[in-house]
């Protein structure tokens, strides 16, 4: 590779396009999942707990959700902020299932070990495909020659 190929590593385009597709659906698949919450709290509110329950989830949330569209406006508008904001965004993966977990098995009254065999896989299986796309944004030269703003 020459120098001349290493400049021409910019803007978003070959696996930093992937990724930013990714993105783009992630917040679709989020906003779908956020409506169908929506859909499900209403039988919560009978219940004891329910109440904070549903806030509490929906505040939480709502936080992901800002979060997944900070970074994206970040990474569309070549902030070098975006990098970090994804690396927030892989490591809120667990810190939000450990704290979704501890919002029901507390506000509801449901033992831990009813709630956790839910979502394991997947949770894990998501964190680890994520950490390789942090590792490529910061070891990337098309994403250190892309975010510049």
């Amino acid at each position: 590779m020459t120098v001349d190929d290493k400049a021409d590593l910019e803007g978003i385009g070959g696996w930093l396009a992937l990724l930013a597709f990714a993105q783009v659906i992630g917040i679709v698949r989020l906003i779908f999942s956020l409506l169908q919450q929506f859909q499900l709290y209403g039988q919560l509110f009978g219940l004891p707990g329910g109440y904070a329950a549903v806030i509490l989830e929906t505040v939480l949330n709502l936080a992901v959700l800002a979060l997944a569209f900070a970074t994206t406006f970040a990474l569309f508008t070549k902030k070098r902020a975006f990098i970090k904001l994804f690396f927030y965004q892989w490591i809120a993966i667990p810190v939000v299932f450990v704290l979704d977990l501890i919002i029901v098995a507390v506000t509801l009254d449901v033992p831990m070990n009813m709630l956790t065999d839910s979502g394991d896989a997947k949770i894990v299986s998501t964190f680890l495909a994520v950490g390789i796309w942090v590792w490529y944004t910061r070891k990337s030269k098309r994403v250190a020659n892309t975010m510049v703003n």
